[in-house]
């Protein structure tokens, strides 16, 4: 992936700190464009796959401020409009920092503008160039914080020495979503936070936010197991899995809708779910929003008997995993050819 950095605002973040103690500092042209470990963070974010610690944003109102700060951040052309990116970001940073937990770690915010275009690997599915907002809240220890200044630059300092590696950046977002092999799902913002989902990092920009295609059809699938149970008086099981898994062959692009997903949920209850049932369900508003890249639908089912026996099984293997329910209590019948026996911890 080919990056180029146009333009870089960086001020301080932490609970405890004032936002009219927030300084500001900018780098632009070839400065920022030479930062190579800032290009390696970039790269992390735009190419993460569609997995637990990646949520979608979506601006459904375009009017609000946080939506024109990463737009003009996004687009200024900061040899002209230097103060119009600098407000932008300054702007960003104080929001953020009003917001933040008081167990959230002290660092620094980072907001930049960006160029991607695929080098030609494949990676980004859409040619051309995109310009993007990337905002970037790097973790940093108090000597390390200290180095940073209103009137350094980051190109005096050792970088390696005082930021983390990119594999473990923690907190980051880029706006608008460039497409990658990876990730198809639609929306607005792509926010990544690594091992520890942060309310705060998701609200701050005002938009709604949707999991992971992984979690979001985890949250579906129960869902039609619960209108399944409500109607039929039996939860889905691993057969209703396996099904629900034929979504992969109905859809255009790799990414289920609404309305697809509905008719699969009406093959599994045996009678119409509607958008509006599904959407009550999850405690969704908007259930049009929903959608999940099928390349990402469960696999696995566990039944869980009288809180203390765990059945764990592959859903293609759900035929051999019978699960009967009568009046006398719930039956689960294994049926194979071989049987392996371990004895484990106490």
């Amino acid at each position: 992936m080919d990056i180029e950095i146009k333009g870089i605002a960086y001020s301080p973040i932490a609970y405890p700190l004032d936002t009219s103690d927030q300084w500001q500092n900018i780098m632009s042209g070839s400065d920022a464009d030479d930062l190579s470990l800032f290009k390696s963070y970039i790269q992390e974010i735009v190419i993460k796959g569609d997995i637990s610690d990646v949520t979608v944003g979506r601006f459904e109102d375009t009017s609000i401020e946080p939506y024109d700060w990463v737009e003009t951040i996004r687009t200024a052309n900061i040899a002209t409009e230097e103060q119009e990116f600098l407000d932008a970001a300054k702007n960003i940073s104080e929001k953020l920092n009003d917001m933040i937990h008081q167990a959230s770690n002290e660092g620094v915010l980072f907001c930049v503008q960006t160029v991607v275009e695929d080098d030609g690997g494949g990676n980004i599915v859409e040619d051309g160039q995109h310009r993007i907002t990337t905002i970037l809240k790097l973790d940093l220890e108090e000597e390390e914080r200290l180095q940073l200044k209103p009137d350094n630059s980051l190109e005096e300092l050792d970088l390696d020495d005082i930021f983390p590696e990119p594999n473990e950046l923690q907190k980051g977002l880029c706006f608008p979503i460039v497409k990658v092999k990876d990730f198809r799902l639609p929306g607005d913002v792509k926010f990544y936070q690594k091992d520890n989902v942060s309310g705060y990092f998701q609200d701050f920009l005002e938009c709604d936010s949707d999991p992971g295609s992984l979690d979001q059809a985890k949250k579906v699938f129960d869902a039609v197991s619960e209108i399944k149970r409500e109607r039929t008086g039996e939860f889905a099981d691993g057969e209703d899995l396996t099904q629900f898994k034929n979504l992969q062959d109905q859809t255009d692009g790799g990414v289920a809708s609404i309305d697809q997903i509905t008719s699969m949920a009406s093959e599994i209850v045996g009678s119409e779910v509607s958008s509006e049932d599904i959407g009550e369900k999850m405690g969704v508003d908007d259930p049009q929003n929903i959608a999940i890249d099928t390349t990402e639908l469960p696999s696995k089912v566990k039944y869980t008997v009288d809180d203390e026996i765990d059945v764990k099984f592959p859903s293609t293997a759900s035929e051999r995993v019978q699960k009967s329910t009568s009046e006398d209590g719930v039956e689960v019948t294994i049926s194979g050819s071989d049987v392996d026996t371990q004895v484990l911890d106490r």
